[in-house]
């Protein structure tokens, strides 16, 4: 909704509630600031830079404070003018404390007032760039006031007409400033929104996949059980074909729950909310029921050597899992070599286990690729082979949520690829990850 005219946007209003409390938590040191322009001004005004302190402190305390609950904190209805209004007389007063100075002082004064009237704009544009208005109401006081005074008392002299230009380009620099930092703020709180509408997004779509998956887990739980019974108690009648058919319902129903289960875990990593174990295990004995898994459709070399690790076994023999099945997808019938070599990395022990395949191999291009969720190499409906493209993303997100990695070492196209899984021999989410080569 467009706000009405003369009232503030939510984002100018945001700005101008952070700078009051900016300069609210900085009272004790614009007090000193006050303090100390009235003792260097006593020197060309006497009297007159005490009467000034005490209006300045009068201003800061009782009547700003006024303004504040009045016009700041009154929300979006509140108009401007009356704050624009306020910061005129408020830039006019301080002013007071140094221009008098110009008027009855020589060169010490005006080298006074120059670095007065630099730290007016410099203050202007930190606390008062809101809006451009803003902006040059605060800075058009003191200006105005030493152009004017400069001119009034020393203009048979060359100086004050010399500071004309080079207060020009002083307020041309600021007005260029203000103009990037606006810039600048816009970009930020553009940036911001951006963030949080895709967190909100990721946050909504962890929720629709983990809902999802637990209710598909049930009707699959009961296809997957009475598929197999099924099967157990047609395998002995009369038409064993059915026995057969009960069998392809249930592999399906099996395939088809590991692919709920891995976007169940993707979710669960995504949202942080995946709970690793660390107990004892031997990623030996680990790697060889994988390999059981997948004995019929890949051979597997590996030299069964006893490997301790510390972690969470069920999520290591995932990941094993995951790069076997790849393996026997892409390479079925071939031979799938395993090499194991332990390292020191950062005080500890770091496990490599390299998977090597004699399959496609992977194009040089797509070496990234086939890390994403939901990818395929070839993403055409003729591709050979299946999957959802959750495998090899969800054992890299896994491997490095317990402190390893996952990539893709070597690959040849003809001729076959090999993954390096790499984990700590003790595997905690804690570790630094690893890098692979």
């Amino acid at each position: 909704m467009t706000p009405p005219p003369g009232a503030m946007s939510a984002q100018q209003e945001a700005h101008l509630a952070v700078s009051s409390v900016a300069r609210q938590q900085s009272w004790r040191a614009r007090l000193m600031l006050a303090v100390a322009i009235a003792a260097l001004s006593a020197v060309w005004i006497n009297w007159w830079a005490l009467v000034w302190l005490g209006a300045i402190v009068v201003t800061e305390y009782v009547v700003a404070p006024w303004v504040r609950d009045r016009f700041v904190r009154g929300g979006a209805h509140q108009t401007r003018w009356p704050l624009m209004v306020w910061r005129v007389i408020v830039a006019t007063l301080y002013a007071f404390g140094w221009v008098p100075a110009l008027a009855v002082g020589g060169i010490a004064a005006s080298i006074f007032a120059i670095c007065m009237l630099s730290g007016a704009l410099i203050h202007s544009l930190v606390y008062f760039s809101t809006t451009l208005s803003q902006f040059i109401l605060s800075i058009a006081p003191p200006i105005i006031l030493a152009v004017s005074v400069s001119i009034l008392t020393h203009g048979n002299e060359v100086w004050p007409w010399l500071m004309l230009p080079a207060l020009a380009i002083m307020v041309g620099r600021a007005l260029l400033a203000r103009t990037a930092q606006a810039r600048m703020s816009r970009q930020i709180i553009e940036d911001q929104a951006l963030l949080e509408a895709a967190e909100t997004s990721s946050r909504a779509k962890t929720v629709f996949l983990t809902t999802m998956t637990h209710e598909l887990r049930t009707p699959l739980n009961a296809i997957i059980n009475f598929s197999e019974m099924m099967a157990e108690e047609l395998g002995d009648g009369p038409r064993p074909e059915l026995a057969k058919d009960a069998g392809r319902i249930h592999a399906s129903g099996l395939q088809l729950l590991s692919i709920v289960n891995a976007a169940l875990d993707y979710a669960l990593l995504d949202a942080g909310n995946l709970t690793l174990r660390s107990t004892p295990f031997d990623l030996a004995q680990i790697v060889a029921a994988s390999a059981d898994k997948h004995a019929g459709s890949i051979a597997l070399r590996f030299d069964a050597i006893t490997i301790p690790m510390i972690g969470d076994p069920e999520r290591v023999a995932q990941c094993c899992d995951n790069l076997i099945a790849n393996a026997a997808k892409f390479a079925p019938g071939e031979i799938l070599q395993l090499t194991v070599t332990i390292e020191d990395f950062g005080g500890g022990t770091v496990v490599h286990v390299d998977f090597r395949d004699r399959g496609p191999g992977v194009a040089p291009g797509a070496a990234e690729q086939i890390f994403e969720p939901m990818s395929q190499v070839d993403a055409t409906h003729t591709r050979r082979s299946g999957g959802a493209g959750l495998g090899l993303a969800l054992t890299r997100k896994l491997a490095r949520a317990m402190g390893g990695d996952c990539v893709l070492r070597e690959s040849e196209p003809g001729l076959g690829a090999t993954f390096r899984l790499t984990l700590p021999q003790a595997c905690t989410s804690q570790h630094n990850r690893p890098e692979t080569v």
